[in-house]
């Protein structure tokens, strides 16, 4: 079975800790492949190799990290296709939604290309009596990023380059369910000419997140994750002297507001109650897990609020399976756990009654995408 281990100093490195974890493949439950987790001492390995090569990138003309920084947008819109198929195959949304995720992180590497404008410096002279002001930009040294597994390759695209542009070395933990992405667009930065280091990738659990927030040479971490983890990230960092940002878990608040209700008050309007998270069947099924759904705010309209029927209307035309290129089903993330409920809502009367005892109306428009 294919084993994913580390990238340091400019290279992969297998495992040695001798502790796995399996990477699932979302489509058919079955375990694709085995994702080795860092050691403290592996941690180590990869916050040495990134000081060493802090003390020349850090001193790098801003041309020269450009310039490493415009290879790599291009080998990154070249490769986009094969990244796409990685996350596919390893965190389950389908191929037009991977695809996204890819250009949302190519945006940012474009701005990247730009940041010599923004490392200016300035200054301020004669504040004072004898005093001049100046501001000066300057690398922090050894930075880490640790991110989720909804966007295996956005959110590290968002971290990385930025740190990079600014002549920091980086230590990226990616989640180990789906570490797959985020080897592949480390190893094409070292294609584009990134010397051996500036970018290292550790694979791991909670052993390396702890590692990474007590080294004393790590000197500021980005953390994007659930909230109590967030939470423990910024206390555990800022304890330890670093500087942190942590992004705890955020919500999809979609909202069902001023409806009308006969018979009370003379139609008066009322409000309705605000729902968080989605109501449509491939959000119960976790497909919609780290997707934007868009709703209209402020008015009721029961075409986005599908009932029973409805849901159960549109789970005879969810296709599961590899969810590639070719053949990309309506269904992303299915787990195993997922498909005696997916079961359920198939197997369900066609017009099951609602709360007040109507039968629940049905709607030919669909509350979101599921392509």
């Amino acid at each position: 079975m294919k084993t994913v281990g580390h990238w340091i100093g400019g290279k992969s490195v297998d495992g040695e800790s001798g502790r796995t974890a399996p990477v699932t493949d979302p489509a058919t439950g079955e375990v694709s492949a085995e994702v080795a987790l860092a050691s403290a001492a592996e941690v180590d390995q990869a916050v040495a190799a990134a000081a060493e090569a802090a003390v020349d990138w850090s001193r790098s003309s801003l041309a020269t990290r450009t310039r490493v920084l415009f290879a790599y947008r291009e080998l990154l819109d070249r490769r986009r296709d094969e990244i796409a198929r990685l996350i596919t195959a390893e965190h389950g949304k389908v191929h037009a939604d991977a695809l996204g995720e890819v250009a949302r992180g190519i945006e940012v590497v474009e701005f990247a290309c730009g940041l010599a404008l923004l490392l200016k410096s300035s200054g301020s002279y004669e504040v004072s009596t004898g005093v001049d002001v100046r501001e000066l930009r300057q690398p922090l040294g050894v930075v880490a990023g640790i991110t989720p597994f909804n966007f295996p390759a956005m959110v590290p695209l968002w971290m990385f380059p930025m740190a990079i542009a600014c002549g920091n070395t980086f230590i990226l933990k990616p989640s180990e369910k789906d570490p797959s992405a985020a080897l592949r667009v480390a190893d094409l930065m070292a294609e584009a000419g990134l010397p051996p280091g500036v970018l290292n990738v550790v694979n791991g659990d909670a052993v390396a997140v702890r590692r990474l927030l007590e080294h004393p040479d790590v000197a500021a971490v980005s953390f994007v994750g659930s909230t109590p983890v967030a939470q423990q990230v910024y206390r555990s960092g800022t304890e330890a002297g670093k500087r942190v940002q942590a992004l705890g878990g955020a919500k999809k608040p979609h909202g069902r507001a001023a409806r009308r209700r006969p018979g009370r008050g003379g139609g008066q309007r009322r409000l309705g109650r605000l729902r968080l998270g989605g109501g449509a069947l491939h959000g119960g099924l976790r497909g919609g897990r780290g997707r934007c759904h868009r709703r209209r705010a402020g008015r009721q309209d029961r075409r986005a609020h599908p009932g029973p029927a409805d849901r159960t209307r549109r789970s005879g035309h969810v296709r599961h399976g590899p969810a590639d290129h070719r053949r990309a089903p309506g269904q992303g993330r299915l787990l195993p756990a997922d498909r005696p409920r997916a079961g359920r809502h198939r197997g369900a009367g066609r017009h099951p009654p609602t709360r007040s005892g109507r039968p629940a109306r049905t709607s030919s428009v669909p509350a979101c995408s599921t392509t």
